[in-house]
C-alpha cells in the first residue's frame, strides 16, 4: 500500500504543474517554429509565381522598352515593366501570442506602403484615368503612350488569393508535420 503524506502530495502537484507549464511552453515555441517555416515556404511561393507569372491570374501587359527604329536607340535602358519591384514587399509575420501567421503585402515600412497599396488595389481591379501630366511623366521615363489613351484598365488579380487556393490543403498538413517533427526533438 502506497501512502503519501499531504506534503508529499503538495510538492508532486508543484512538480507537475511546473512539468505542465513547461510543456505548453515547447508547444507554443513548437508552434511558433512551424508556423515560421510555413509563412517563409509560402513567401518564396508568392514571389516565385510573381516572377514566373505562374499564379492562374490575368495576364500582364507586356512592354517592349526597345525603339522599332535603331537610329532612336536610348542611351539609358529600363527593365522591363513586371512585378519584381513588388517583390520586396512581400513578407510574413508570426504573432507568437496568438499564433497566428500573415503572408503577403504587408506594409512595414514607409518604403513598403506602396507596394501594400498596389497589391490592393490590383486584387480588386481598377480604372487608371491619365492626366496629361502623367502622360508626360511618363513619356519621360520611357513608357510612350498614344494620344488616344485616356484610361488604363488594370485587370483584377489577387495574388494571394490564388496562392490560397493552390496551397490550401499543403498549409495545414506542413504545419501539422513541422509542430509534429519539432515536439519529438527532431531539429528543423
Amino acid at each position: 500500500m502506497l501512502t503519501i503524506g499531504l506534503k508529499g502530495l503538495e510538492k508532486a502537484g508543484r512538480e507537475l504543474q511546473k512539468w505542465a507549464n513547461q510543456k505548453a511552453t515547447d508547444m507554443r515555441k513548437a508552434m511558433s517554429l512551424a508556423l515560421s517555416k510555413e509563412g517563409f515556404r509560402l513567401m518564396g511561393i508568392v514571389k516565385m509565381g510573381l516572377k514566373k507569372g505562374s499564379l492562374g491570374l490575368a495576364p500582364k501587359a507586356r512592354y517592349q522598352n526597345e525603339p522599332a527604329d535603331t537610329r532612336y536607340k536610348r542611351k539609358r535602358t529600363y527593365p522591363p515593366l513586371s512585378s519584381t519591384g513588388m517583390l520586396r514587399g512581400i513578407t510574413y509575420h508570426v504573432s507568437r501570442q496568438n499564433l497566428t501567421l500573415e503572408v503577403g503585402f504587408r506594409a512595414v515600412s514607409a518604403g513598403t506602403a506602396w507596394q501594400a497599396t498596389i497589391a490592393e488595389k490590383s486584387a480588386k481591379g481598377y480604372h487608371w484615368l491619365i492626366s496629361d501630366k502623367q502622360r508626360l511623366s511618363l513619356h519621360n521615363i520611357g513608357i510612350h503612350l498614344r494620344e488616344t489613351t485616356t484610361e488604363v484598365k488594370v485587370p483584377a488579380r489577387d495574388i494571394m488569393g490564388a496562392v490560397m487556393a493552390q496551397e490550401q490543403s499543403r498549409m495545414l498538413t506542413n504545419v501539422r508535420n513541422l509542430f509534429q517533427r519539432k515536439m519529438s526533438g527532431e531539429r528543423i
